[in-house]
């Protein structure tokens, strides 16, 4: 009886595995390739879309390492508003991006249902981080306090309208990895990111808080443009 079960066994194997080759699917157990995880993470890297969006995310970073670094200081020592209205006044760009980030994933989602995929979850970040440049700039050249903390907080408050169109397209790159696509991308904000707290006030010395601060509007201008070449898609396939 033994005997026959074996043989049963092993004459059902070809049939088996032709099947497995047939339909591309791997039977229970099976180990998975040890080269995928390197080979996927490499597709990402060097996916161009990607880039871009990490490229446009850093000039984001950089947007907002600025205000988070140097507005209180900029109030303080520029506008000479003095020291507790400086704190004050340095937190409303802040919470105007906080609440506008919501609003802008609104947004975006609204934009793609009347322009399609592509047309309309590039146009909130293309449009929004060109005036957030512009605004940026009618904040340096105000007089009054009060006109250049409206200006800087519109100007933060719209970059904040982005965020959503980001982290989205983000994950969709990726496909089965949207995780780790979002990752490269926050990494790339983050990093180059950090320039802004170490070249504002080097700028700024050679040649004024103006262009120092100034700086931060081509940088946006920059990440807005990097989107006309961004082209989102859905579930990227993998390698």
């Amino acid at each position: 009886m033994h005997g026959r079960a074996g043989v049963a066994c092993s004459s059902d194997r070809p049939r088996l595995e032709s099947q497995v080759r047939l339909s591309g699917t791997r039977p229970l157990g099976a180990a998975t390739h040890s080269t995928s995880v390197p080979q996927g993470f490499g597709r990402l890297l060097r996916d161009r879309n990607l880039l871009l969006l990490t490229l446009s995310y850093a000039a984001v970073g950089y947007f907002q390492y600025l205000f988070f670094y140097w507005m209180h200081y900029y109030f303080d020592e520029v506008v000479h508003m003095g020291k507790s209205e400086s704190r004050f006044y340095s937190g409303i760009p802040n919470l105007a991006m906080a609440i506008c980030m919501p609003l802008g994933g609104w947004l975006t989602d609204k934009a793609q249902k009347q322009r399609g995929q592509t047309a309309g979850r590039t146009l909130v970040p293309r449009i929004g981080m060109a005036a957030s440049a512009v605004l940026l700039l009618f904040g340096i050249f105000a007089t009054q306090p009060f006109w250049i903390v409206l200006w800087f907080t519109l100007s933060l408050g719209i970059l904040g309208l982005c965020e959503g169109a980001f982290w989205t397209t983000a994950v969709e790159l990726g496909g089965t990895r949207g995780g780790t696509a979002a990752a490269i991308m926050n990494t790339g904000g983050n990093g180059i990111g950090l320039l802004a707290p170490v070249v504002t006030p080097w700028v700024s010395a050679k040649l004024g808080w103006v262009w120092g601060i100034g700086l931060g509007a081509f940088v946006a201008l920059a990440g807005a443009v990097c989107w006309f070449w961004i082209e989102p898609r859905r579930g990227a396939p993998d390698e």
